[in-house]
């Protein structure tokens, strides 16, 4: 019913959940919700992906689907509802990669933020770097000690600013670039801390870890 052939069928089958939520325009359209722009039931696939968002969630539509954003094991909602999951630009403070489509860092807009570090006084992109940290910690929790610097910066309300990524030599490498695999579904805190990770440097920073596919320099860098 929901592919045109049995070849794309199988071909659906061996996507992970990386690769299907890039997928726009498998068999007939736009098959996961994967735009960058909030779906209802109304596209190609929405009854059937909302009918097992619903079944898996309660919810029947983005907003009550929004408690659900920050769950790992939940890239459905996000590929349904990346504006109300905050997938949709670099400053909004997803921390979860899988569900966010890759393709949204190509829309206007997405990485146009100023390049200098936030300031604490900057209530809306304090509210997303909370929500970032937030999630962190609630995605971390039982694979990283309690006791570990971050995690207590995260549980005590992420006090402070971008100074925490210069407080060890790992953390930039962590954190000032974008991880998109089944090991570390991570996005970056790039846009929230351009200067300190590296973007108005010339030639620009570059990961020492291999699975990295990036940092998000905004635009005005």
């Amino acid at each position: 019913k929901h592919t045109p052939t049995v070849r794309d069928f199988n071909g659906w089958l061996t996507m992970d959940q990386f690769q299907v939520a890039d997928q726009s325009t498998y068999g007939f359209g736009n098959w996961f919700g994967n735009s960058c722009k909030d779906q209802g039931r109304d596209f190609w696939e929405g009854d059937w992906l909302w009918s097992t968002a619903t079944a898996l969630t309660g919810a029947t539509d983005c907003a009550s689907a929004e408690p659900f954003c920050g769950e790992g094991n939940l890239p459905l909602i996000r590929m349904l509802c990346p504006e109300t999951c905050k997938c949709s630009t670099a400053i909004a403070g997803q921390f979860l990669s899988n569900g966010c489509r890759l393709g949204c860092k190509d829309e206007p807009g997405f990485m146009n933020v100023s390049c200098e570090d936030f300031g604490e006084d900057d209530v809306e992109k304090k509210e997303a770097w909370d929500y970032y940290w937030g999630l962190f910690y609630t995605s971390n929790k039982g694979l990283w000690q309690e006791d570990h610097e971050l995690m207590v910066f995260a549980k005590n309300g992420s006090q402070g600013n971008c100074s925490v990524l210069k407080s060890a030599s790992w953390m930039r490498d962590e954190f000032c670039f974008h991880y998109h695999n089944d090991w570390v579904a991570r996005r970056p805190l790039t846009a929230f801390c351009p200067e300190t990770c590296g973007c108005l440097q010339t030639p620009r920073p570059e990961s020492s870890i291999s699975t990295s596919i990036g940092s998000w320099c905004p635009s005005t860098c």
